[in-house]
């Protein structure tokens, strides 16, 4: 059974040998790997030419598409049994597919998720897991819309079964660069018999500025975007929905709070509270400036 590896590229020369070497290692050798690159304008294209092997195909954007165009031309070229997306400055174990293939050659099993570690930039040790980020407990979990919605796993990356979305049609949702995954790996799971997130982890996530999940206001946008369209368009459950919402809505806070630290206001809010003095102060200050707002209004009567 083969493997069809999506991986999008922009502009990663610093990270892209490391991804690909961990594909290269990879236990599990019935695959193929399809490189998008977007239009790098650095030494990407060169790394991948100087180490790419023959289960690599790799395809050019002319122009920068952005990775939803990407990941669509890469499943469109697909001829694998299974899809994996990996982006490109991130690595896998290399175990990774061979540990994975093992649960989708269930007939009732068409996702498996595996558990995520968190790399801080120019580190190799993970500082924590997904799972015990959010404090889940051990042991592999079924995965329904549901809990998909619940725990927002949007951002692990599963390994899928590619009749689920040949035989759906499922394409990423190209009006979106954040957000997108979660929309698509949704829509998979609602076609699908049955998902599992299992406690291992095999892939290596790094947060670094400038990555794809870098906080921004398109960022908070598009997330809000995709899970608006998931409530007005899917036909989810009533719960389902109730969940989705609820995922807006934290967003939704996230992003003001967003908001109030690049304004700085957080900051000084908290150097106001370690300092009872400057309070004091301030509240004097404000109260001076509601009196003569008072006053003002008084003479205009």
């Amino acid at each position: 059974m083969k493997v069809s590896i999506i991986l999008p590229t922009y502009n990663v020369e610093k990270y892209i040998e490391q991804c690909l070497d961990s594909i290269y290692q990879q236990t599990y050798t019935n695959y193929e790997l399809i490189i998008v690159d977007d239009a790098s304008t650095d030494r990407t294209p060169n790394i991948i030419a100087e180490l790419a092997n023959e289960k690599t195909k790799v395809i050019i954007n002319k122009l920068n598409k952005g990775p939803s165009y990407s990941r669509n031309l890469a499943l469109n070229a697909a001829t694998g049994d299974f899809i994996a997306f990996i982006d490109s400055d991130d690595w896998w174990a290399t175990s990774r597919l061979k540990s994975m293939i093992e649960y989708l050659k269930d007939d009732f099993t068409d996702i498996v998720w595996d558990n995520l570690n968190f790399i801080e930039e120019d580190s190799l040790e993970p500082w924590t897991t997904f799972r015990r980020k959010n404090k889940f407990i051990d042991g592999d979990l079924a995965i329904d819309l549901n809990l998909f919605t619940e725990l927002d796993l949007g951002l692990l990356k599963p390994i899928i079964k590619r009749s689920i979305i040949s035989n759906n049609g499922l394409l990423f949702n190209e009006d979106f660069k954040y957000g997108e995954d979660f929309l698509f790996f949704f829509e998979c799971l609602s076609k699908a018999n049955k998902g599992i997130l299992l406690t291992e982890s095999y892939y290596f996530y790094r947060a670094r500025e400038g990555s794809l999940v870098t906080q921004s206001e398109n960022f908070y946008a598009d997330l809000l975007s995709s899970t608006r369209c998931l409530i007005e368009n899917s036909d989810a459950s009533e719960e389902i929905r109730l969940l989705l919402k609820n995922r807006f809505n934290k967003i939704s806070t996230e992003k003001s709070i967003w908001e109030l630290k690049r304004k700085g206001i957080i900051n000084l809010v908290m150097n106001l509270l370690k300092n009872p003095l400057k309070i004091r102060y301030v509240l004097i200050a404000l109260s001076r400036k509601i009196e003569k707002r008072k006053l003002k209004s008084l003479q205009n009567v």
